[in-house]
């Protein structure tokens, strides 16, 4: 089939695009390949095409694509698609209508612009976080000197305390450290493109990071019905043997 068979104008344009890769702030990029097909019942219209939007990773993080037939899924059955549009976000297929390339490339750029939005939202700073060790008994006894005004605290003083070494190295395992670093890393916008990363079950990365949230480790706001994890705390610095009796 030549460009005088395409049956929408702006096909040959989108034609014209194809192999052309943006870069962008941070590492991210995007890449546009289009190219003539015969016309089939998945691709009715003849042009076979792929927009994708990737990190500094090479990590795929969106893609528009009409190269392979997939499956959705409708009141719990699988069905397979007449047309093969579709859009992958993360580890999830939804179905994509197209209308024309026009429409096609607005869509695309619209949700580059929503999920580098989240992106941005996630960019972060070193931030320390203090760490103290103290036994259950003493403590309990900084409180009641604190509040007895036998003891003042310093300004630098831990906010999160651990009895044991133990019991601090639980939370901050070295999969929980990886954890935090693929975060950082790869700015995930949902936990469902986490568990893609991480290769951690979606349940078993809630609990966890639930979990390094009421720490103040994480935090994991909503975005339009969507978890985000973010990082607030970078690196940790550990305190031992705090004098918490001493009058000042």
């Amino acid at each position: 089939m030549s460009r005088r068979g395409l049956n929408e104008p702006g096909l040959a344009a989108l034609l014209d695009l194809d192999g052309e890769i943006f870069p962008m702030v941070n590492g991210f990029w995007t890449k546009i390949d289009a190219k003539m097909v015969m016309q089939s019942d998945g691709i009715p219209h003849g042009v076979r095409y792929s927009l994708t939007l990737h990190n500094s990773s090479n990590f795929r993080i969106l893609g528009y694509d009409n190269a392979h037939r997939f499956k959705t899924r409708r009141r719990g059955f699988e069905t397979k698609a007449i047309e093969w549009d579709h859009v992958h976000e993360g580890n999830k297929v939804r179905r994509y209508k197209f209308e024309s390339a026009g429409q096609l490339l607005e869509d695309f750029w619209n949700d580059v612009k929503r999920i580098r939005g989240c992106l941005k939202a996630n960019t972060m700073v070193v931030k320390v976080m203090k760490i103290g060790i103290i036994s259950r008994e003493n403590y309990v006894k900084r409180t009641i000197a604190v509040a007895k005004g036998q003891y003042k605290l310093r300004d630098d003083e831990p906010k999160i305390w651990f009895e044991t070494l133990k019991s601090m190295s639980q939370i901050l395992s070295n999969e929980n450290q990886d954890l935090l670093k693929l975060i950082i890393d790869h700015n995930p916008c949902s936990l469902t493109e986490l568990e893609k990363i991480s290769h951690r079950k979606k349940s078993n990365l809630s609990r966890t990071l639930k979990t390094l949230e009421r720490y103040g480790i994480v935090e994991l706001p909503k975005k339009e019905g969507r978890l985000v994890p973010r990082v607030l705390a970078t690196d940790f610095k550990v305190e031992f043997g705090l004098n918490y009796g001493q009058s000042s």
